[in-house]
Order: structure tokens, then sequence, then C-alpha cells
């Protein structure tokens, strides 16, 4: 059996070293400390096991992983079109950067996170709405007490120490391939922008995609590169990050 590749990437090694020096490697600046240091875009924005699930079997698998990689595949050719001064893109290449701007909206820790925030949110207002009953059931089906007095304790304590809902990585990744291909096709229906910039120290963070909110209401966001963020990387060559609106 094959074993799963324990280190992945948040963020495309590839993307990465558009922004490195000659040695491949970027400045990195952790927030909120502001600690820097120098490493090679190959530990760049790594986590282990990060993609690492359980399959049908249970078993660790990395396939999630090395679909990733054949996804980030076809966008670096796009990437190097754009570096080289395709633009706009071929319908190809323009379906390939689509994917890669739409997975990385999903796979990074934030959106792990954030599920994870929405999970600790139903479970809260579930035991809201359950009340005492709902923690009685728990009680019993735990094989626990389930007397008044242990379930005043039981109910007082959720509330004083309240519990956080975790995501496992199976779950991020039925996320992703449930809202790859919806938010791949939302991409794709907007106009593109591309702004090139002569200021050679851009530089790009652990979230490189973000929705940025419109000024009217009403609106739909539109995806940006990362010269809008707080950034946490501090590239050396000049790179053209672009926008894509809505507006047609």
């Amino acid at each position: 059996m094959t074993r799963a590749s324990k280190r992945h990437h948040t963020v495309s090694r590839f993307y990465l070293s558009y922004f490195a020096n000659d040695a491949d490697q970027v400045t990195t600046v952790e927030t909120p400390d502001g600690k820097s240091y120098t490493q090679s875009v190959a530990n760049a924005s790594v986590q282990s096991h990060f993609y690492t699930a359980v399959d049908i079997s249970g078993e660790p698998t990395d396939k999630a992983e090395q679909s990733f990689g054949i996804l980030e595949g076809l966008a670096a050719k796009a990437w190097r079109g754009i570096a080289s001064g395709i633009w706009p893109l071929p319908q190809d290449l323009r379906a390939a950067m689509a994917g890669w701007l739409a997975l990385h909206l999903l796979r990074g820790p934030n959106v792990r996170t954030a599920l994870a925030e929405m999970n600790t949110s139903y479970l809260t207002l579930s035991a809201v709405l359950g009340g005492r009953a709902l923690v009685r059931e728990a009680l019993e089906e735990h094989g626990q007490p389930a007397d008044e007095e242990a379930v005043n304790r039981a109910w007082v304590g959720f509330f004083a120490d309240p519990s956080a809902a975790s995501v496992s990585a199976n779950e991020h990744l039925r996320f992703v391939g449930r809202a790859l291909p919806e938010v791949m096709n939302l991409l794709l229906d907007r106009v593109w922008f591309l702004s090139v910039y002569e200021q050679k120290r851009l530089a790009t963070c652990d979230h490189p995609v973000f929705v940025v909110p419109n000024s009217a209401p009403h609106e739909v966001g539109r995806v940006v590169d990362p010269d809008r963020v707080r950034p946490v990387r501090r590239p050396i060559r000049e790179r053209p990050p672009f926008t894509a609106d809505r507006t047609r």
C-alpha cells in the first residue's frame, strides 16, 4: 500500500515561486507578532497531513492532495501564460485559472476554521432549542446518570464551558468537492481584469484569493489578488495580479 504524503501545501508551491528570489526563497512574516524569517517555497504554507482523509476502508489517503496537484498543474500553465504576456487567456487556460482560484477560496485553513465555527454555532443553537430535554436524552444515550441534578449540572456546564466543534479533513474535503464546481462557474461568468504593477516588492499571503464586497450591498463580491489584504510574504519580483468582476 502506498503511504499517504505528509507535507501538504495549502497554497500552491508554483504560485509561491513567483514571489521568491533567485534561490526560490521567500521572506515570511507571521501575524500578528511580525516575526520574519526566510524559507524555501518548499516549506512555505505547508501543514502536516492537512488533506489526509480516511477512506471507506478506514485507511489514510492523500487522493485529495493528488487531485489538487492535477488542477495545479493545469493552472501553472495559465500562470506562465500571464507571466509571458498572454491576456486575455484562451478558454482552456481561463478554465484552469478559474479552477485554481476557486480551489484557493475553499482549501485553506481559514475555511476549515470557518466551518468549525459554524458547527459550533449550530451545536449551541441546538442545545438552546432542545433545552434540558435534549441534555437528558444525550446523557441517557451515553449511559450516564440523567436525574434532575445531573441534567442541571450538565446544562449549566455546557454554557459555562462551551464545546468547540472541530472539522475533520473528510468534512472539509466534502465541502470543497460540493462547492468547487459552483464557485468555478461563478468565476467564469465574470469579466476578468489584469493589473500589472511596476512596484517590485509586492506581497502575497496564506489565503491568496479573497472575495471583497462591492460598495453596493446588492452587488456580488469580486475576487482579487492579495495586494488588498494584510501580507505575510514579501516577494522580490514584479508579478501581475488580476480581478474578476461581474460587470459586463
